[in-house]
């Protein structure tokens, strides 16, 4: 119940931030495989970015719509800092034991651009929790 309190708490301020008027813009790129801190992956718009989400992806034998198997679908603008963070980013949770890594993200100091990444570079293939897999094409939108 906290969570879906604070979720809507965060829509109620990003409703209020758009004032009524809100440009909405769609998104989609084809994975190349890389992942970590140093490979980021990004979207740019021709002003601030408030609301980003990755929906849908599609593969060369599924096509999955991002819900249960997915953990950060969206990143807000006023959550975002220039300082990439873990737990900001686009992508997937990875457990290990009782703990979990999850994606890292940040913004531009403009806020046109938003970044994520696995929050960090490591030698076993974390491409799918970045949500860059090679040759998947992931389908989103974002708000101006």
């Amino acid at each position: 119940e906290a969570v879906r309190s604070a979720l809507a708490s965060q829509i109620a301020a990003l409703t209020t931030q758009l004032g009524g008027k809100a440009e909405i813009h769609t998104f989609s790129y084809v994975g190349t495989g890389t992942y970590g801190k140093n490979n980021k992956n990004s979207i740019t718009a021709d002003k601030p970015i408030v609301f980003a989400a990755i929906l849908f992806r599609s593969g060369s034998d599924y096509d999955i719509a991002l819900s249960d198997d997915a953990d950060r679908n969206f990143m807000l603008g006023n959550a975002l800092t220039t300082s990439h963070r873990e737990g900001y980013g686009f992508g997937r949770q990875y457990n290990s034991g009782t703990s979990g890594t999850y994606p890292a993200g940040s913004k531009s100091a403009d806020g046109k651009t938003f970044y994520w990444s696995w929050p960090n570079d490591t030698t076993t293939d974390r491409s799918q929790f970045q949500y860059n897999e090679s040759g998947v094409t992931y389908y989103g939108f974002y708000i101006c």
